[in-house]
């Protein structure tokens, strides 16, 4: 009954491991009529590969390694498709500083005490951003960007804790200067902003120097009017 038993398994093996070389056989075979396919079938590959580790990490939960092999597989998968599309390259370069970023902001999201997973996420972030917009931005952009994207991290500071006002300092100086450098990039910036001063000042002026007129109802109409 044994012999019988093992017998059986073998010719199921056999038929397994026999259907997989055929498939594998038939895609590698229409890989070279469809350059494409081969290309895809990789993708496939790496996000189905990503997926059993996924799968292993809700199944329970303590075993968190599974998602680094499963996140690193995955992205590798949606990098290859996304390259097969042609998808601007700029925009792969700000994908692959995102894919980076996501994984610390789920652990920040997850646990909140572990603020310094903040750190590498928005610095990576912002090298996403930064390599998204040089594609089609001015170039006049990019330096003022690199300057308010140092900055925004001491005003988040500030804005937490009032009482660490000394981040205030790095903020300003850095706002500055992307101001500045923004300014000083377009010609018509610091003329329009004068325009637009000067007329808010005269604004506030002539509604400062209008008479207020006196009620003519109520209890305040009584009352004698101040010299």
């Amino acid at each position: 009954m044994e012999t019988k038993n093992n017998n059986q398994s073998s010719i199921s093996l056999n038929w397994l491991w026999g259907s997989i070389l055929i498939v594998l056989g038939g895609v590698a075979l229409l890989s070279q009529f469809v350059p494409w396919f081969g290309e895809l079938l990789w993708a496939a590959v790496f996000v189905g590969a990503g997926a059993v580790f996924f799968t292993v990490y809700i199944r329970d939960r303590q075993h968190w390694w599974a998602l680094i092999p499963g996140y690193a597989l995955a992205m590798v998968g949606v990098l290859i498709m996304l390259a097969r599309i042609n998808f601007p390259g700029e925009f792969i370069g700000s994908f692959v500083m995102f894919a980076i970023a996501f994984p610390f902001i789920y652990v920040y999201m997850n646990n909140r005490d572990n603020w310094w997973a903040l750190i590498p996420a928005y610095a990576t972030s912002a090298v996403g951003v930064l390599i998204a917009i040089s594609g089609f931005a001015p170039e006049f952009l990019i330096a003022p960007y690199v300057m308010f994207a140092i900055a925004f991290p001491f005003f988040y500071v500030y804005v937490r804790n009032r009482e660490h006002w000394w981040a205030l300092i790095p903020a300003g100086v850095m706002s500055v200067i992307g101001a500045g450098l923004l300014m000083s990039s377009v010609e018509y910036v610091i003329p329009i902003a004068l325009i637009i001063l000067g007329i808010y000042l005269l604004g506030r002026q002539a509604s400062a120097g209008k008479p207020a007129i006196p009620p003519t109802t109520g209890p305040d109409a009584d009352k004698p009017p101040s010299v």
